[in-house]
């Protein structure tokens, strides 16, 4: 652990090394450990900068999918916000709920419709079915 608490697992699933991943999930290591800064698990982690396959591998080994940053974000807003379709659709897939809320109040919708680079039009096609309608004053009109 460094001294941001960041566990091997966290950084090997921030980083998208799915192999590393799963050897670490092998050997037991922590599913729920949280780093100090942003409170993020491996899982939020993975959502967060990582990839698909990674989050395969913690979810199947157990991790929470409901879990919550300090910002009150799920997997679900992260990889809304960072503008994976693929991790998205993997969480929905995986129960994530929708129509969860961060401290904001913003849903993972919201998240991302307030996207400002790259093509998001693939993960409003995931979400806007799924999800609660988007906040008039929010992240998509500011």
């Amino acid at each position: 652990v460094d001294d941001n608490g960041w566990t091997p697992l966290i950084w090997a699933a921030g980083l998208g090394q799915a192999q590393t991943v799963q050897i670490l999930v092998n050997s037991k290591a922590d599913l729920a450990a949280a780093d100090k800064q942003t409170g993020d698990t491996p899982l939020l982690r993975g959502a967060r900068t990582g990839k698909a396959e990674s989050l395969q591998i913690l979810l199947t080994a157990g991790a929470d999918i409901k879990a919550k940053n300090k910002a009150g974000q799920t997997a679900l807003h992260l990889a809304a916000a960072s503008g994976s379709a693929d991790k998205v659709q993997l969480l929905l897939n995986a129960k994530a709920d929708p129509a969860a809320t961060d401290d904001k109040g913003w849903t993972a919708l919201d998240h991302a419709m307030n996207r400002t680079t790259g093509d998001k039009s693939k993960l409003l096609e995931i979400l806007k079915p799924v999800s609660p309608a988007p906040k008039v004053s929010g992240p998509a009109t500011k």
